[in-house]
């Protein structure tokens, strides 16, 4: 049985090993233990589903798509606005031989071209383009709930897992005070080299149980 657990543990080692480069890059050297990370994340759960709303990058990206999708309306809209042009120009004759201007013309036109028939080709554009929009729009909302969903789910994770590492502390601790205990019994008489033994072993399994969490 202890056999057994020594290859996996070995087993597990080179896997994460295996990991670690991929992730990383570079082969793990002297690593530190893990930090805590509540620090970066929000205190409570409505918050952190607020920031999951607004700063996912899959609901950023759709919120872009929904901007883009707007200005598009809004251009579609304009080949049915009259268009108002204006040029301006500007000329002088100059007489070489008395170095002086003889003559300066200045031109301005302006044009105003106002849509009367045009086939219904541009509404048809309009309405495609609102149709994008309408799409877009859903797209957003979809990925809110998505976003939503998976800060909910983690965060029940996370609780689960703060959780579980304090079961595993309080079963070491009482591993620890119970071999203590045992110790003082075996001293005076009163148990035997194997209780010693079995209470070695129920701390070293609380330990492991404490590291595998």
């Amino acid at each position: 049985m202890g056999r057994s657990a020594l290859l996996q543990a070995q087993s597990n080692y080179v896997t994460s090993q295996a990991n670690y480069r991929r992730v990383i890059g570079v082969n793990p050297g002297n690593l530190a233990p893990g930090t805590p990370v509540d620090r970066f994340s929000p205190s409570v759960l409505a918050r952190a589903i607020t920031e999951g709303e607004t700063q996912n990058p899959s609901v950023l990206a759709a919120m872009y798509g929904v901007d883009i999708a707007e200005l598009a309306v809004t251009i579609s809209e304009g080949a049915l606005y009259p268009n108002l042009g204006l040029t301006a120009s500007a000329q002088k004759q100059w007489d070489p031989l008395f170095n002086i201007n003889k003559e300066t013309n200045i031109s301005v036109l302006g044009t105003l071209t106002v849509p009367i028939y045009q086939g219904g080709s541009e509404y048809a554009t309009i309405r495609q383009s609102k149709e994008t929009l309408g799409q877009q729009r859903l797209n957003l909302d979809v990925n809110r709930d998505q976003a939503r969903a998976t800060v909910v789910q983690s965060w029940g994770q996370l609780d689960a897992a703060k959780a579980q590492i304090e079961a595993t502390t309080a079963q070491v601790n009482a591993a620890e005070i119970a071999l203590n205990g045992v110790r003082e019994e075996a001293r005076v008489g009163q148990r035997t080299t194997l209780d010693v033994l079995n209470a070695q072993q129920e701390l070293v399994n609380a330990r492991s149980s404490d590291r595998a969490t």
